[in-house]
C-alpha cells in the first residue's frame, strides 16, 4: 500500500523537478541533465519518505465503543475518510453468524442471547484486527462493549506488537439514543426490538464507568465533530488514560 503511494508521489516529484528546471531556464540536455534531475527527485523522495515515517508513528487500532444507536458506524466511516490507509473492521457480522451456528455447534458460552458471550467471537475479534493490520496502517473497530472484562480481553489480545491501541466510548443520554434507534427503525418500516432498547439502556448505564474511558460526548454533536475529536486523540501521547474530553 505504501509502495503504491510512494510510486505515485515519485512521479509527482519528478514532474515538479522538470517544472523547476524549465522555470529556472535550465537548458541542460543529455546525461548530465538526467543526472541533475535524478538528484533532485532523489532529494525530494528522501524528504517524502521521512514524512511517511512521521505519519506512521501515529498509527493506531481504534476501538469505537458506545451504545446501540449512538453513532459508532457513522463515526467509523468518517475516520476511514480522514485517516489515510485506514480500514473499518466490524466484528458484528461474525458474531451474528457464530450466534446462529451456536444452535447446533456447542461453542463455549453459547447459552445466551448475546454473541459476545461466545469465547470464539472474542478470539475472532483479535484475529480480524491482526489480519486487517497486515494490509492497512490503521484499523477502526466500531463495536458495543458493555462487559468490561470482554473489552479488556479483546484489547489485550490486540495490543502486543501494536504501536498504539486507542479505545473511545461515544456517550449520549438514553433519551437521545432511544430517539435515534426509533428513527432508524422507522426508516426501515419496522419497530425497534425490546432487546435492542433494553441493551441500549444497559450500555448507557454501564458506560458511565471510568473503566470505559475515553468518553467522547456524542449526544448533541454532529458525527463530523465527534470524528474530529477522535482523530485528535490518535495524535495525542498517552491517549489511553481514563478521562473525558
Amino acid at each position: 500500500m505504501q509502495v503504491g503511494i510512494i510510486t505515485r508521489q515519485t512521479k509527482s516529484w519528478s514532474h515538479q523537478a522538470r517544472v523547476r528546471d524549465e522555470r529556472a531556464g535550465d537548458s541542460t540536455r543529455g546525461s548530465f541533465g538526467v543526472m541533475l534531475r535524478a538528484r533532485r527527485v532523489g532529494r525530494d523522495m528522501q524528504v517524502g519518505l521521512q514524512l511517511v515515517g512521521q505519519a506512521s508513528s501515529d498509527i493506531v487500532v481504534i476501538f469505537i465503543n458506545g451504545s446501540f444507536g449512538v453513532g459508532k458506524t457513522t463515526v467509523a466511516r468518517i475516520l476511514r475518510e480522514r485517516l489515510p490507509g485506514s480500514v473499518v473492521f466490524d466484528p458484528e457480522p461474525v458474531g451474528l453468524a457464530l450466534g446462529f451456528l451456536s444452535r447446533w455447534i456447542p461453542f463455549e458460552g453459547r447459552h445466551t442471547d448475546d454473541f459476545q458471550d461466545l469465547a470464539l467471537w472474542r478470539r475472532a475479534c483479535v484475529w480480524g484486527v491482526r489480519l486487517s493490520r497486515r494490509f492497512r496502517t490503521t484499523v477502526i473497530v466500531p463495536m458495543t462493549f458493555s462487559n468490561v472484562s470482554y473489552l479488556r480481553e479483546v484489547v489485550a489480545g490486540v495490543e502486543p506488537g501494536e504501536p498504539k491501541v486507542l479505545h473511545v466510548c461515544l456517550m449520549a443520554p438514553m433519551s437521545v439514543v432511544e430517539q435515534r434507534i426509533r428513527a432508524r427503525a422507522d426508516a426501515l418500516g419496522v419497530a425497534p426490538s425490546s432487546w435492542t432498547l433494553r441493551r441500549a439502556a444497559e450500555c448507557c448505564a454501564a458506560h458511565q464507568s471510568p473503566e470505559f474511558a475515553l468518553h467522547v460526548p456524542a449526544g448533541s454533536r454532529t458525527p463530523e465533530e465527534v470524528g474530529s475529536d477522535v482523530v485528535a486523540l490518535t495524535r495525542r501521547t498517552g491517549a489511553g488514560t481514563s478521562e473525558t474530553i
